[in-house]
């Protein structure tokens, strides 16, 4: 048998409850949170996994 690795990239949704402003719209709070991913991404790489989409190879090697 013969096998090859190979890197792949692929989109993860995920599940994550976090505290918003209780006076802030959605659209006001979705725009804070999306701020914040980045900069604090250890605390949303914790999430729970719900949906893999879109699998697809970038790079193959032996």
């Amino acid at each position: 048998m013969n096998e090859e690795i190979v890197t792949v990239r692929y989109n993860v949704y995920v599940e994550k409850r976090v505290y918003v402003n209780q006076n802030d719209d959605d659209n006001t709070a979705t725009k804070n949170i999306y701020d914040k991913m980045w900069t604090n991404k250890d605390e949303y790489m914790d999430a729970k996994p719900l949906e893999f989409e879109e699998p697809k190879i970038i790079s193959r090697g032996y």
